[in-house]
C-alpha cells in the first residue's frame, strides 16, 4: 500500500513546491493543482486522495473555502 495522496491546490509556484517538498519529507504522496478549475481532474482520476490543501485566495471565481465545500459535497468523508 502506499502513502497516503495529498492534493496540494496554490497558485504561488514558490509556495506550491515548498508544500510539495515539506509533505513528501514528512511521507506523504502529492498531486498538485494551481487552481480551483486544476482540481476537477485529479478529484475525479483519483478516487484515494486522503486530504486536500488548499489556499484560501486562489484566482478565478471559486475560492479555497467553496472549493473545498464543494469537495466535501462531490466526494463525502468516508
Amino acid at each position: 500500500m502506499g502513502h497516503p495522496l495529498i492534493l496540494i491546490v496554490e497558485d504561488e509556484p514558490v509556495l506550491r513546491q515548498y508544500t510539495v517538498t515539506m509533505l513528501e519529507e514528512a511521507g506523504f504522496d502529492t498531486l498538485e493543482a494551481d487552481s480551483a478549475e486544476a482540481v476537477v481532474a485529479p478529484l475525479e482520476s483519483n478516487s484515494d486522495i486522503h486530504a486536500l490543501f488548499i489556499d484560501i485566495d486562489l484566482p478565478g471565481g471559486t475560492d479555497g473555502l467553496r472549493l473545498a465545500a464543494g469537495a466535501g459535497t462531490e466526494r463525502p468523508v468516508r
